[in-house]
């Protein structure tokens, strides 16, 4: 019986450990994408980025 949790709980961290990097390569991809907006490789998107109040903030923190 404990050997079966044991083997559940290493799946359950498993599975937590793939969330998290699967979040982090996300969030990482999400900051590059910020800062190509930025940048203005995607001039006609910018627009849209800068209309909304929420990701202008995290725009603006960017370098």
């Amino acid at each position: 019986m404990t050997l079966k949790l044991m083997h559940i709980n290493k799946k359950g961290m498993e599975l937590g450990i793939t969330i998290i990097v699967i979040i982090v390569i996300a969030l990482a991809l999400l900051v590059i994408l910020l800062y190509l907006l930025k940048s203005g490789i995607f001039a006609p998107l910018t627009g849209l980025i800068h209309s909304s109040p929420n990701t202008s903030s995290i725009n603006n923190s960017l370098p």
